[in-house]
Parts: C-alpha cells; sequence; structure tokens
C-alpha cells in the first residue's frame, strides 16, 4: 500500500481549492510570464500530488509586482487511494 503524508490541516476532500503564496525578496517579480516562477510553482504543485497522493488541477499564478508576491492556486480534482500518516519516514512521495 502507497503511504503519503497526513496533511497539517485535515483531510483534503475532491474540489478543495488549494493555495500558496511567496514573497519575492530576492529576485523582483517581473510579469505574468515570469518563466522562473511559473516553474517554481509546477514544481511546488507535482510535490503535493507524491507527498500527499492527490492530483490536481492545472495551477493559476498570479503575480504582483507592486507586493513583490507570488499567489498559486489549484483545486484538488482526487484523492488516491493509500494509507495517510504523520510518520515522515514511511511517506514514499
Amino acid at each position: 500500500m502507497t503511504v503519503y503524508r497526513l496533511p497539517r490541516k485535515g483531510p483534503i476532500a475532491k474540489g478543495q481549492l488549494r493555495s500558496m503564496a511567496w514573497r519575492a525578496i530576492l529576485s523582483p517579480v517581473v510579469g505574468q510570464d515570469d518563466p522562473t516562477w511559473a516553474a517554481r510553482c509546477k514544481a511546488y504543485w507535482e510535490r503535493q500530488e507524491r507527498l500527499y497522493g492527490i492530483r490536481l488541477s492545472d495551477f493559476m499564478m498570479i503575480l504582483d509586482a507592486d507586493e513583490g508576491t507570488v499567489s498559486t492556486f489549484a483545486t484538488v480534482l482526487d484523492v488516491l487511494p493509500g494509507e495517510r500518516t504523520d510518520d515522515w519516514s514511511r511517506v514514499q512521495g
């Protein structure tokens, strides 16, 4: 059986909107098509899928140059079967 990480904020449900935001301290936010931030967001969501055993929609990314923030959102399409645990040594993702 595949073992995934147990989310700290409670169980993940199909249709749930998930989000992440970063403050751009070192590199300035330059535009909506910034490939560096797009790659970072994509890698983040791929890691979330592996760790939590979920399948996500394509992500949306919002860059706010004035505030220096990058926000990204994705919707849970499916929760994969498997055990969820808070024991990191057992997580296979």
